[in-house]
């Protein structure tokens, strides 16, 4: 099995194609995964005895070339019989370099539907691909609506490793911690968590915040931190393999998501014991059902997200809860385990249907033909 992405970085969908080629590999399949580039897990996967072939590219118009020649090398040197994509590029890669004899299965973690209507590559590849695995019911409908067939949509939710033990609500004593981890990109709503930083800095003097990620839109929100007067108490820190002790330091996780997104960080944070607050338009809001999981503030809307922290900071028991919870709840339904057999369901009825028709049915075999075994 060949899995692809456009990166390997824990803060963004690598993060789940690392737990699924772990996964795959503890169950006895050949896996080996192809990244445009690290960001941080690959050697946790080699270690494991992955083999894992990086482009080394940072993802853009020119590279897109070189990134599709090196999935073409690796597709022809391992010869998989499934190959899973994750993200935009690798999924049109995918369906560009991969023929015919091979099942081609996509996961949309909630980028591939909101970048459809305007890449043509990705059109293609929702019409090459036997299978789409969505990660929200929400993204299932998007999927529809782009005129994905439902026969072709799985919805399999995304597994977290669990922690040995939660921790414990931050905020006596050495003041609130407050943050984001997710990639730095519009759509991640990164710049809404720091102006509504700005507004609870003003009343609260020992609150502290932390950006946790990189990309494109790191420059612009160092500076948007500056204008507003709080880039002395705004940490940007990169993204590392294990964010447990980064994640063990917030009081809040905000996941302020403008699309249907789900960063990673968000489950791995419930398990271990700290309340977040999600904007309504992140994933998470329809994995916790029940609004005692999570406190949920209008997408794009700085002055509500501030009154959520604030409320967490007022009120640690109410802090308590929700962590606890959403601890329970993440524990209980959304395992690697789950994930993972979701997953391989998904494989096994594409290679099941691509037998099928391959076989000729036995009332059109001509008499005297061979009946293929």
């Amino acid at each position: 099995m060949l899995l692809i992405s456009d990166s390997l970085s824990p803060v963004d969908a690598g993060r789940h194609v690392a737990t699924l080629a772990l996964g795959l590999q503890q169950n006895g399949h050949r896996v080996t995964v192809a990244a445009a580039r690290d960001g941080g897990l690959m050697e946790e996967l080699k270690a494991a005895g992955i083999s894992v072939r990086i482009a080394g590219e940072r993802l853009g118009r020119r590279s897109d070339l070189r990134f599709s020649e090196h999935v073409l090398r690796v597709i022809d040197e391992s010869m998989p019989n499934v190959v899973h994509a994750h993200m935009p590029r690798s999924a049109a890669v995918a369906a560009q370099d991969l023929d015919e004899s091979s099942v081609l299965v996509l996961s949309d973690h909630g980028e591939l539907t909101w970048r459809i209507r305007t890449t043509t590559d990705l059109t293609e590849a929702f019409a090459r691909a036997d299978a789409v695995i969505s990660h929200s019911y929400r993204s299932r409908e998007r999927l529809l609506a782009a005129g994905v067939e439902s026969t072709r949509i799985q919805v399999v939710h995304d597994g977290v490793r669990a922690p040995e033990q939660p921790q414990d609500i931050g905020g006596a004593g050495r003041g609130w911690v407050l943050g984001v981890v997710t990639p730095l990109v519009v759509q991640s709503g990164v710049d809404v968590f720091i102006r509504a930083a700005a507004l609870l800095a003003a009343q609260r003097d020992r609150a502290r915040f932390v950006v946790v990620g990189d990309g494109p839109q790191r420059g612009a929100l160092e500076r948007l931190a500056e204008q507003l007067g709080i880039r002395d108490r705004v940490g940007f820190l990169a993204p590392r393999a294990d964010l447990s002790p980064v994640l063990r330091r917030l009081s809040v996780l905000c996941v302020p998501e403008r699309t249907d997104v789900t960063p990673p960080a968000a489950l791995d944070a419930m398990t271990l014991g700290v309340p977040v607050i999600t904007s309504d338009a992140a994933g998470i809001t329809e994995r916790m059902r029940d609004r005692r999981h999570t406190l949920v503030v209008p997408a794009g809307n700085a002055g509500a997200l501030a009154a959520a922290m604030q409320r967490l900071i007022e009120r640690r028991r109410l802090a308590r809860r929700i962590a606890g919870a959403a601890r329970n709840r993440a524990l209980r339904e959304f395992s690697p385990e789950r994930m993972l057999q979701g997953t391989v369901d998904v494989y096994r009825v594409c290679l099941e249907r691509r037998v099928a028709a391959e076989e000729p049915e036995l009332d059109t075999v001509p008499l005297g033909a061979a009946v293929p075994a």
